[in-house]
Order: C-alpha cells, then sequence, then structure tokens
C-alpha cells in the first residue's frame, strides 16, 4: 500500500492571478480562510483547484497536477520540460518525446529513473509559456 499524505490543495484564482493553499481538513474544519477566501471562490466557480501529487522535487518543493516540471540530469544542460497531470486515477508527466499516449506516471519515474531529476520550475498558469521550451 502506498504513502499517505494530507491531501493538500492549491487553487489558482482565475481573476486575481493568485494561490490559495489549503487541505480538505480546512475546508471541513471552517477556518476563516477557507470560509472567507475559498468556499467563494469555489462557489463562483473562480478558483481552478489542483491536488498535490505526494512527490516533492530535488529541492523539496512540493509538486502539483498543473505544475511544469524539468526533468534531466545535473550534467546535462538540456532538459526536457513536462507538464504534470492526472490521468486513470494517477499522477502522469506529460510529454510529447514520451511514448504510450505521452505520458508516464510520475511516481514510477522518480522513483525508478531521475531519483534527483525533477524540478518545479513554474506551473500552467503564472507561466505557460514553459510548456513549450
Amino acid at each position: 500500500m502506498g504513502e499517505m499524505y494530507e491531501v493538500t490543495m492549491r487553487g489558482w484564482h482565475k481573476e486575481k492571478h493568485e494561490f490559495y493553499y489549503f487541505t480538505l481538513e480546512d475546508l471541513a474544519r471552517d477556518f476563516f480562510t477557507a470560509r472567507m477566501l475559498i468556499k467563494p471562490a469555489l462557489l463562483r466557480g473562480d478558483l481552478i483547484v489542483t491536488q498535490y501529487s505526494g512527490i516533492v522535487d530535488k529541492y523539496d518543493v512540493d509538486i502539483f497536477k498543473g505544475d511544469i516540471v524539468a526533468i534531466g540530469e545535473e550534467d546535462v544542460p538540456e532538459k526536457a520540460n513536462c507538464e504534470v497531470g492526472f490521468s486513470e486515477g494517477r499522477f502522469v508527466i506529460f510529454a510529447s518525446w514520451l511514448e504510450k499516449d505521452n505520458a508516464i506516471e510520475l511516481r514510477a519515474y522518480k522513483n525508478a529513473v531521475f531519483v534527483n531529476c525533477i524540478e518545479v520550475i513554474g506551473n500552467i498558469y503564472e507561466s505557460p509559456e514553459l510548456r513549450d521550451a
């Protein structure tokens, strides 16, 4: 069975162009931030909510759906930028150079191939141009 982690969410506010970070427990307990910012924005459809993958990059930065990660070894100057997504019940990396539907499971990729070679460099909301870099 997989490792358990707190379900952390990140909401991109479409009008304010900023992120709100919260847990499902925050919403359930009706904390001030949840009651005054997150819940109203959710009800109005102003938030795009993404979930923490349970995986961190080589600098211990949390990786969320919608993040752009650079993948490559330390001594390789050209790294591939990939979008983190969610497909068929798992977090995946989408990249045109990958075979089989252009996606690979994030956890399997990090554990088996490049243990310390994944770095969050942005996200599709604040820096969408990184997707094509």
